[in-house]
């Protein structure tokens, strides 16, 4: 028989030690929670692009931003994602961070990361020197679907590299400006009364099967300095589309890549669907140079290519003069 006294003595004990811990726990995070808002201070960084681009350039190329904070020795402390309807919606658009005070950190930001890339070696305590953006399209023959239109922020070195950008936390709230600068190109093929040479004589209303597109001997990302990292790899595996241009029935393919310029080892190859023969390659960094091709004008690369099919196996290769270079990034 159960003695009802000691039960009621043991039951009024063991509620007093729980109501005693939960107490005790609370006071604990509450004064943690207090110290936290003593120790830290709101750090604001306002987001643009250098130049002439400036905030309405920003606002209507970039719609999501990746923060990410190291310590003074480079280690991860704190990573977040901020998105367009997060951002002010007049004015310069800013996001803000909570970092203690009188600490040093170092910031690299990111925009525009989709469905094709990704960081790896970004976790909390983890060296930045370590960290990379690839991409995550790539299937098992290493080639890549595509690339996102990347965007990246930090700070620029006396020569003219990038380099994370240093934040001195005092004791009081802070301003700091974060210029974004493309860290991709474009590159659109404009493909014009395509023929398979090596296929067989068809009737005239059949559709040719489409060229094999590919861009070669491109990175597979960057690291956190803006340096080409990971294996040289090829993007294709894009689905055109069709346009109608200048009264001409065209076949475009459009790709985002990793920055272009007259020194990148990138090629085109197209090759045919039938016999996977090369039908021609061209040295990217060639016509970039031949058409004096820049992103003076919008900020970003863009490489038209127009690709003629001429009568029996003649293919002319030119530049798409009917394109703006650049043009807002496929997003």
């Amino acid at each position: 028989m159960v003695n009802v006294t000691n039960f009621m003595k043991f039951s009024s004990a063991t509620y007093i030690t729980l109501l005693l811990a939960w107490l005790l726990n609370a006071c604990i995070a509450d004064r943690w929670e207090k110290e936290a808002g003593v120790n830290k201070v709101a750090v604001n960084f306002y987001l643009t692009n250098p130049g002439k681009f400036g905030i309405d350039y920003f606002r209507g190329n970039i719609t999501q931003v990746h923060v990410l904070v190291a310590d003074n020795y480079g280690r991860f402390v704190e990573k977040r994602v901020f998105y367009k309807n997060d951002l002010p919606k007049k004015g310069m658009p800013y996001v803000q961070l909570q970092l203690r005070k009188n600490s040093k950190f170092q910031v690299v930001c990111w925009a525009n990361m989709y469905e094709y890339t990704d960081f790896t070696g970004v976790s909390e305590g983890s060296d930045m020197e370590n960290a990379k953006l690839q991409n995550i399209s790539i299937n098992e023959f290493k080639i890549a679907e595509n690339f996102d239109p990347l965007f990246y922020a930090a700070d620029t070195t006396d020569i003219g590299e990038y380099t994370p950008r240093l934040i001195e936390v005092g004791t009081e709230n802070l301003n700091d400006t974060l210029a974004f600068v493309p860290a991709h190109s474009r590159v659109e093929i404009y493909i014009e009364d395509y023929r398979d040479f090596d296929a067989e004589i068809s009737a005239e209303d059949e559709i040719p099967q489409l060229p094999l597109v590919e861009l070669c001997n491109l990175p597979e990302g960057y690291d956190f300095y803006l340096k080409e990292a990971g294996e040289t790899i090829a993007y294709g595996n894009m689905i055109p589309f069709n346009r109608v241009i200048n009264d001409k029935y065209m076949t475009v393919y459009e790709f985002n890549t990793p920055l272009l310029d007259e020194n990148t080892p990138a090629c085109l190859k197209l090759t045919t669907p039938t016999t996977a023969a090369t039908l021609f390659s061209l040295d990217l960094k060639n016509f970039i140079s031949q058409y004096h091709l820049d992103a003076h004008k919008t900020g970003v690369l863009v490489v038209p290519i127009h690709i003629v099919y001429r009568k029996d196996t003649e293919i002319e290769i030119k530049l798409a003069s009917w394109v703006l270079n650049p043009v807002t990034p496929i997003l």
